[in-house]
Parts: structure tokens; C-alpha cells; sequence
């Protein structure tokens, strides 16, 4: 099957596409994001992914998932997988941003204990 555009518009519904039902699309789902994890870094999107190591996961998907063999270019599973990578991939922005402000906020912090520290120092008195 090849995916029509009006399935390109947001919002499209991949389970109601497959027609396999809610059990079956979730065994689908659950077995790629695990295969995401396990051969994609999960760190970048889809663009940005080894084109080969992509074919791979879509490979292993069709050989556990036979009926995906009718779907043109294994539309479904890239799907699955960009849609995956962007949730992953944005999550792992967040955590480098805070990170990046948490430590950004410590260095300030020893600065300004050190400051704080210096000025309450007692001075050595003049004679």
C-alpha cells in the first residue's frame, strides 16, 4: 500500500492506517521503539540517523511484522521511527539544556560564595 497524501496532513491516525487493531499496532510500536533503542542514537532525529542502520531497523521490523512487506517503502515503520526519534531526541535537548544551566548556575554560585566569603574575611589591621 502506498501512503496517499492526505495521509501526509497532520494529524493522520497510523493505527486506524495498518488496520491491525489497537493490540497489534501496540506489539508493532512497542517492538520498534526497541529497536530504535538499540541500534539508533536516540540522541539525533531521523535526518539524521545512517541510512543503513535505518533499513535495519525497517528490516527487522518487516521480518517479525510479515504483513508490513505490502506497504510501500515501509512507510509505517519510518514513520514510527521519526516520530519516536523526535520525542527521544527533544527529551535529550532538554536534559543537555538544564544540565548546561544547572552547571552554568553552580559556577555562579561558587562566585558569588567566594565573593561573599573574601569580603567577610577579617583584614589585617594597620599599626
Amino acid at each position: 500500500m502506498t501512503k496517499s497524501l492526505n495521509q501526509v496532513v497532520r494529524g493522520y491516525n497510523l493505527e486506524e492506517q495498518l488496520g491491525w487493531g489497537e493490540d497489534g499496532f501496540k506489539c508493532l510500536k512497542k517492538f520498534v521503539n526497541k529497536a530504535i533503542k538499540n541500534h539508533l542514537d536516540t540522541t539525533k532525529c531521523q535526518s539524521q540517523q545512517n541510512c543503513k542502520v535505518l533499513i535495519t531497523v525497517c528490516d527487522l521490523a518487516t521480518a517479525k511484522f510479515p504483513d508490513l512487506d505490502g506497504f510501500t517503502n515501509c512507510w509505517p515503520i519510518f514513520d514510527l521511527i521519526q516520530m519516536h526519534l523526535k520525542y527521544l531526541s527533544s527529551r535529550a535537548q532538554q536534559k543537555w539544556k538544564m544540565s548546561a544551566e544547572s552547571s552554568s548556575n553552580a559556577v555562579k554560585s561558587k562566585k558569588r560564595r567566594a565573593r561573599s566569603l573574601k569580603s567577610k574575611s577579617p583584614r589585617p589591621s594597620k599599626k
